[in-house]
């Protein structure tokens, strides 16, 4: 909180304090300013959330996912940090980029008090009766999360006859 004026500082602290189960007793700004500074200062921790989902491929699909940020360090959370920009980027598994999704960086930014921010993979449809297929998002700091997309283009087994008759 440095460079805020002093009563930005304190008044932020008290909230903290306050959504925290803290309250104004003797010494509260003393044992309280100590943790909530590390925690505002500190880097939280950014994740997929969840890290698996299934989309069904058809005409203007997308598959949504959200980013989460949270800190590790204390047993409370104070939900303020500095705007964060991070980069998720797409690897091909059986899906392919460019015929099964599209493969472009997305930029996510969380806002000072964003704990979650989502975001959409456009996934693209074809005619083909293939099995589900999977692709990978990534951030540089080593999280990843799994996408199937699921076909919506018929069996993938033997095809079987629309009449059956039995002499």
């Amino acid at each position: 909180m440095e460079g805020l004026p002093h009563k930005t500082c304190s008044l932020l602290a008290l909230l903290a304090a306050v959504a925290c189960g803290g309250g104004l007793d003797e010494g509260f700004y003393q044992p309280t300013m100590r943790p909530i500074r590390e925690v505002i200062n500190s880097q939280p921790d950014i994740s997929f959330c969840p890290s698996t989902i299934s989309v069904h491929e058809g005409v203007d699909a997308f598959a949504t996912i959200s980013l989460c940020r949270q800190s590790n360090n204390f047993h409370y959370e104070v939900v303020w940090w500095p705007s964060t920009t991070v980069t998720v980027t797409s690897l091909s598994g059986s899906a392919t980029a460019g015929s099964d999704f599209i493969s472009t960086p997305i930029s996510v930014t969380f806002g000072n008090f964003d704990t979650e921010v989502p975001f959409s993979v456009t996934i693209l449809n074809d005619s083909f009766i293939e099995r589900n297929e999977t692709f990978t998002l990534a951030l540089s700091n080593g999280n990843t999360a799994t996408v199937t997309i699921v076909d919506e283009d018929g069996s993938t087994g033997r095809p079987q006859p629309d009449v059956v008759t039995f002499t």
